[in-house]
């Protein structure tokens, strides 16, 4: 394959999971331009150096994510640091689809926080709405575990929900 060509086929790739990668570099830093920016760039970088590697054994976006997913993790090891809850700039709200500023939207991110790593994951990827088969393949697991984990984030988050209110 031609450089050109591959350059092609990962900015197409890069332009569908752009709002993804977005949301999950919001997910996963103190929500400041500049962090959100950084671990962008870090997901990025990883996706095109590993990106001729790819040998379509699973869907791109499924490739995608776990090359985001554990870049994301890695740099929330590396900063040490819990993120808090911070306004979006205009800028980013922009590019995050139907997000408005709504209370529901806000209270999701701080109960979001407060999970550890691995349910921020599935979380993410249960409200990004991917098959429940293809969140198994990232996470590495079965269908059955990944739908087990789901159902008691809910209650965990429902829970969480309950006691931010109190």
């Amino acid at each position: 394959m031609t450089k050109h060509a591959l350059e092609g086929e990962f900015l197409e790739l890069l332009n569908r999971c752009q709002g993804t990668i977005l949301r999950l570099c919001i997910l996963y830093t103190d929500r400041q331009p500049d962090s959100i920016n950084d671990l962008y760039q870090e997901i990025v970088c990883a996706l095109w150096e590993s990106f001729p590697q790819f040998r379509n054994l699973s869907k791109p976006n499924t490739w995608a994510y776990r090359v985001a997913l554990n870049i994301a993790n890695m740099h929330c090891r590396a900063q040490h640091r819990r993120p808090q809850f911070v306004q979006l700039t205009n800028y980013m709200s922009d590019t995050i689809p139907d997000y408005e500023e709504n209370s529901m939207i806000d209270r999701l991110y701080r109960l979001i926080d407060l999970l550890n790593d691995e349910d921020k994951m599935l979380t993410f990827l249960y409200i990004d709405r991917v098959p429940m088969r293809e969140i198994a393949l990232i996470l590495n697991t079965t269908e059955y575990a990944v739908r087990h984990k789901v159902n008691r984030l809910k209650h965990k988050l429902r829970k969480l929900n309950e006691e931010y209110e109190q």
